[in-house]
């Protein structure tokens, strides 16, 4: 049987000599029909339970965690080499830290990393607890390879290099597949959409070419119409006119009805010129 408790309801504990006495709040659970990640990690399996969800971050500054009745710290670190002083000794010591460990200082000492200085304090408990660190084996990590890149696992959102921030960076398996599947659709679209637009742009340059020969062999063909057409050439039509000389005696008015000449007499006092009126 189990029950969980968190930081605040274990204020409401009372310490004894080997273990710790809490008020009922919560009910208990049979370990065999409802068991939790955590009560199957106390039982030391080989492999990490399927009730684990196993989360993933991707590391750029030190973590440290620091125990609470000791002066140790679990620290997590992608590689930094730390200092450490301490007052008997005026010299300091230098320690490349790397991958997951933990760290203990004397009470005397204090160690300086990039972003952390690590304090220690007095121990008034004597008693001494003992550090439970399971070794089951993660194998998923094995089965499956999962591109952490930046853009899947950000950590700006990072406040403080506690271990309680993890949370607000991590992923589990799951999301990670999610993200990086949503990401090849985007991506697969982008490249399906650059296609299609370069076959568009293909075809309208086809057709504005044909457009374009269409119209200069138009053009041509007309220049060349207008090139082998004849030219008219007009002569100029010679009218010949000759003077018709009458007497007055014969001078009478005579109206002709044809219309293609229309004679006029003109009074004189010798003769009488006729011409034709154009």
């Amino acid at each position: 049987m189990y029950s969980t408790y968190d930081e605040i309801d274990q204020t409401l504990c009372k310490h004894a000599s080997d273990f710790i006495i809490c008020p009922e709040i919560y009910p208990l659970h049979p370990r065999s029909i409802r068991p939790i990640c955590e009560v199957q990690l106390l039982q030391d399996p080989k492999k990490v339970p399927d009730s684990c969800e196993i989360m993933h971050v991707q590391l750029r500054t030190n973590l440290f965690h620091k125990l609470k009745f000791k002066n140790e710290w679990i620290y997590a670190s992608p590689g930094e080499t730390i200092f450490i002083t301490c007052d008997n000794d005026k010299r300091s010591e230098n320690h490349y830290l790397e991958g997951v460990g933990i760290l203990f200082l004397n009470e005397t000492c204090k160690a300086y990393a990039t972003r952390d200085i690590l304090i220690p304090h007095r121990v008034e408990n004597e008693e001494k607890y003992i550090d439970f660190i399971p070794n089951s084996q993660i194998t998923e990590m094995e089965n499956i390879y999962i591109d952490l890149s930046t853009n899947v696992l950000k950590n700006k959102h990072v406040r403080t290099s506690q271990m309680s921030d993890l949370d607000l960076v991590a992923k589990s398996t799951v999301e990670i597949k999610e993200i990086v599947g949503k990401k090849v659709t985007v991506d697969t679209i982008k490249n399906s959409k650059n296609r299609h637009d370069y076959l568009l742009y293909v075809t309208d340059a086809i057709v504005i070419a044909c457009i374009l020969m269409f119209v200069i062999s138009c053009l041509g063909k007309l220049i060349r119409d207008i090139e082998e057409q004849p030219v008219n050439q007009n002569k100029p039509i010679e009218i010949k006119l000759e003077a018709i000389s009458v007497q007055p005696e014969e001078l009478k008015e005579e109206h002709t009805t044809s219309s293609e000449q229309c004679i006029v007499f003109t009074h004189s006092d010798t003769a009488y010129s006729l011409y034709p009126q154009l």
